[in-house]
């Protein structure tokens, strides 16, 4: 497994552009950027979520730094390099090819029942909830914004 088969696939998969990748100090160390668009995003969160998750060894966080007057940002991704940086690389390929490709990472409906919507046509849903990863993101939006 090397770097670029892996940022490859990070991209692909969760929209994560690799803009550096180092190994040191025991670790291998991802600079990157996602799209602002809210399928990518939402991707990417899902895949952090699951790499904090299930692996004691990561650190995601986000590197500040002026482009120009712009403060802007990259995400940075640390993974442990235990045993070895293959293995590490080898476990996160694992997670990402677990996730689904393209636009099939959609809310579910739950207790969806059709009714008269406000125009009267029929249009709309009752209980319209998204479970999984998109509740989870829910609920912690609504605790950032002390809601």
């Amino acid at each position: 497994m090397s770097n670029d088969q892996l940022s490859r696939m990070l991209a692909a998969k969760v929209g994560f552009e690799t803009v550096n990748v180092s190994v040191q100090n025991g670790s291998i160390r991802f600079i990157g950027r996602v799209s602002n668009n809210k399928v990518l995003s939402t991707k990417w969160m899902s895949y952090v979520t699951t790499l904090l998750q299930n692996d004691a060894g990561v650190d995601v966080s986000r590197k500040y730094f002026l482009h120009g007057n712009r403060l802007v940002y990259a995400w940075r991704l640390v993974v442990e390099a235990k045993p070895t940086p293959e293995a590490a690389m080898q476990r996160m390929l694992n997670e990402l090819e677990s996730m689904p490709m393209g636009t099939d990472m959609q809310p579910i409906m739950v207790n969806s029942v059709p009714h008269d919507g406000p125009n009267g046509k029929g249009v709309g849903f009752v209980d319209k909830r998204a479970v999984g990863v998109e509740l989870y993101m829910l609920k912690e939006r609504g605790n950032m914004m002390g809601g």
